[in-house]
C-alpha cells in the first residue's frame, strides 16, 4: 500500500494485503493499549485479536475525515472494556481499603520499569485501573465511563479518586526508596 488512502480503501474492500499492512502498522502500539487494560499478556493478545476482527469487519463505518489511528484506538479501548465486563474482571478498589495501598507499596518495580512508571498503574485493582486509564489516557469523562462500564457516575469518580490516592502512595514509596 502506497498511501493512507489506499490502505483505507483496501481495508474497506477486505483486501488481505491492506489488512495485513494495517495490522503491521498498528499492532505493537495497540498491544500496549490492550496491556494497559488487561491483567495479563494472554488476555491482551485475545483483546488485540478481537479488536482487529472488529476493525476489519466495521471498516466501512470509518469516516475518512477522522483520524484512522484515533478510530482504531477507540475500537481497541471499547473491545478491552467489553472483554473486562464479559469476563467479570472489573474488581473495584474498596473505599475503606488502606491495607491495599500498603501492600501495593511493598511491591518493587520489575527490572527496567523504573524508567516507565506504568508498573504503578498496573498495581491498581482492575476496575480502578480501567477507570484511571479511560479518564487520563483516553480522555473520557465520568459520565461516559459510567455508561461504558455500566456503573454509576459516582462509582467512576470515587474509583478514579481511589486510584489517584494509591498512585500517590506508590510514587511516594518508590521515590523515598522504602
Amino acid at each position: 500500500m502506497k498511501s493512507p488512502e489506499e490502505l483505507i480503501d483496501g481495508c474497506r474492500n477486505f483486501k488481505r494485503e491492506a489488512q495485513e499492512a494495517l495490522y503491521r502498522k498498528f499492532a505493537a502500539k495497540l498491544f500496549g493499549v490492550c496491556i494497559s487494560y488487561s491483567p495479563n499478556r494472554e488476555m491482551a493478545s485475545d483483546i488485540l485479536h478481537d479488536s482487529f476482527v472488529k476493525i476489519f469487519t466495521r471498516f466501512r463505518d470509518f469516516d475518512s475525515r477522522n483520524n484512522l489511528e484515533d478510530w482504531i484506538r477507540k475500537v481497541v479501548v471499547q473491545t478491552s472494556v467489553d472483554h473486562l465486563r464479559k469476563t467479570n474482571s472489573l474488581r473495584f478498589a474498596e473505599i475503606d481499603q488502606p491495607a491495599m495501598e500498603v501492600e501495593a507499596a511493598k511491591t518493587a518495580p520489575v527490572q527496567g520499569a523504573e524508567k516507565d512508571l506504568g508498573w504503578i498503574v498496573d498495581k491498581l485493582p482492575p476496575g480502578a485501573r480501567t477507570i484511571f486509564n479511560l479518564y487520563t489516557l483516553e480522555g473520557y469523562n465520568h459520565t461516559e465511563i459510567a455508561d461504558m462500564l455500566q456503573i454509576s457516575e459516582q462509582t467512576s469518580e470515587s474509583q478514579f479518586s481511589r486510584a489517584r490516592k494509591i498512585i500517590q502512595v506508590l510514587v511516594g514509596k518508590y521515590y523515598s526508596g522504602k
